[in-house]
């Protein structure tokens, strides 16, 4: 998911780099908790971060590991939904954070990082399908419901949604 960030005009990188804070962090590190609500979004810029959940009885099920150039929490901070998962950073990296206020302002601002980010949210829907348990709590109800919403947000997208013959009503 790298690519969100990748070939954006000089006006949008002037923008994020504006809004973001990066630091060093160590291994160990927790980048967010299950249950927390975001306040923005992880640019991951080197290192690993674990995403995982902890079930009822204390263990955790490691779900997606993250590298370096992707963006971590996008999704529930678009659907302003609670993250499902916790993230941790598996080695020492740089992190960025940016600010849900820059975040939404190229959301509603660059219609080439927001058609991404629906790409990035489109693409999902393939890891949505089970693959040996690693997905459970990434529901594709969940991104559809993010996706539409996104969409439904940012009208500069300039996206039509077109229901499948298959899809439920």
């Amino acid at each position: 998911m790298g690519f969100i960030l990748t070939n954006l005009p000089a006006k949008d990188l002037v923008q994020l780099q504006e809004g973001v804070r990066s630091e060093s962090r160590k291994r160990g590190d927790v980048l967010f908790c299950q249950g927390a609500f975001p306040k923005g979004v992880y640019w991951l810029l080197s290192g690993k971060v674990k995403i995982f959940q902890e079930t009822s009885d204390g263990q955790r099920q490691t779900h997606y590991i993250y590298s370096d150039g992707d963006l971590i929490g996008h999704r529930q901070f678009i659907a302003e939904e609670a993250h499902p998962v916790s993230a941790v950073l598996l080695e020492d990296g740089v992190v960025g954070f940016i600010s849900g206020d820059t975040f939404r302002g190229l959301l509603n601002t660059s219609p080439h990082f927001a058609r991404n980010i629906l790409t990035a949210l489109a693409r999902e829907f393939g890891m949505d399908e089970p693959h040996d348990g690693l997905f459970p709590v990434f529901g594709a109800s969940a991104t559809r419901t993010c996706v539409v919403d996104f969409i439904r947000t940012i009208p500069s997208v300039g996206v039509a949604l077109r229901r499948r013959h298959n899809d439920p009503e």
